[in-house]
């Protein structure tokens, strides 16, 4: 068996093995970053550390998705949050969809919440794409 011969390593006066783009630091590079998380707790909470680790940690929006619940939204959890939002209005709309949920789950009834009045969460804005598309395009400095 053979030694296994490892490189020598880079000598300090040498170029130091730093990407160009980040010998300056990173914040005259990245100027805006838009970070989504898949609404777990851990996921936010990584989300935000990375944004402070990009130099952002005094400018930043927190939005969230809230995903309808109870009832036949048990098996739309699957679909992208906006097309399950519209199959839950039209089935609400269409088919009187609490007295289905009030028959289906007797025992649990779920409220209804508004930008999550039920968790809290009043403070944390809803999270709308075309709103935050606009929102860059019309603050991004050319």
């Amino acid at each position: 068996m053979r030694p296994i011969q490892l490189p020598e390593p880079p000598s300090p006066t040498a170029h130091r093995g730093t990407p160009d783009i980040f010998e300056s630091g990173v914040h005259t590079f990245v100027r805006r970053a838009v970070v989504i998380g898949n609404g777990y707790p851990s996921s936010e909470n990584q989300s935000i550390g990375l944004v402070r680790a990009l130099g952002f940690s005094d400018n930043y929006f927190l939005y969230r998705v809230t995903r309808p619940k109870g009832g036949i939204n048990e098996w739309l959890h699957w679909l992208p949050v906006s097309l399950h939002k519209k199959i839950y209005y039209i089935v609400r709309t269409v088919s009187g969809y609490y007295l289905l949920l009030l028959r289906s789950q007797e025992k649990k009834l779920i409220k209804p919440s508004e930008n999550g009045a039920g968790a809290g969460l009043l403070g944390v804005l809803e999270a709308d794409a075309k709103q935050i598309v606009n929102f860059a395009q019309e603050t991004y400095e050319k």
